[in-house]
């Protein structure tokens, strides 16, 4: 991989740091990532779509992670009801009773090509056990396929936990919580999901 240095030259970079999003975006159009993950250019018409989304998306992780359940008045006056039909579902009373560790921050080192890789980040929810379980939750109603669009973070995150405690297998739950809550399982075996994220790299 080469940085170009005032248009003119390049120099190597000795190692690399991404995120799961960034991996993701790999996965796409490179010219695409190039723009927007290496030169820091926003897309025309992006500047101002999506941000209400993303602060309601934040707000929604915040409170989650505090693991108690508010009031539904909290909930309307902040604009997301749909989290009460969250918290009194059985998966979530589950998932209060379990070995649960929130906002998990992980970086997670590979050494592909002869390069050092970092790939960095926070995992919404980890349960330990056997399998280790990966959470991600998405203010978001489900839809056909989409939990594919998000395979590649999913992978990297249960890389991370399956590196950290030795197990071969992990499993991956995207909880899309808008509307009626819609959980979706994936298990990645360690061998796949190496091969997955250091071909990306």
């Amino acid at each position: 991989l080469t940085r170009a240095i005032d248009g003119r030259s390049s120099r190597r970079i000795s190692s690399i740091e991404m995120t799961p999003s960034d991996l993701a975006g790999l996965r796409g159009c490179f010219r695409y990532f190039q723009w927007t993950r290496l030169l820091g250019l926003i897309e025309p018409g992006m500047q101002t779509a999506g941000g209400g989304q993303l602060n309601l998306g934040s707000l929604v992780h915040d409170i989650l992670e505090s693991g108690l359940e508010p009031s539904l008045e909290f909930l309307r006056e902040k604009g997301v009801p749909d989290l009460q039909t969250v918290f009194q579902s059985t998966e979530w009373q589950s998932l209060s009773k379990s070995d649960v560790a929130r906002e998990l921050p992980f970086i997670m080192h590979m050494e592909v090509g002869g390069r050092e890789c970092f790939v960095r980040g926070r995992m919404d929810a980890v349960i330990s056990g056997n399998p280790p379980r990966v959470i991600d939750y998405k203010y978001a109603p489900w839809r056909e396929g989409a939990e594919s669009y998000y395979e590649v973070q999913m992978a990297a995150y249960c890389l991370a936990v399956m590196m950290r405690s030795s197990s071969e297998r992990a499993v991956a739950e995207l909880w899309f919580l808008k509307g009626s809550l819609r959980i979706v399982q994936q298990e990645f075996l360690r061998a796949d999901a190496e091969r997955l994220i250091a071909g990306l790299l």
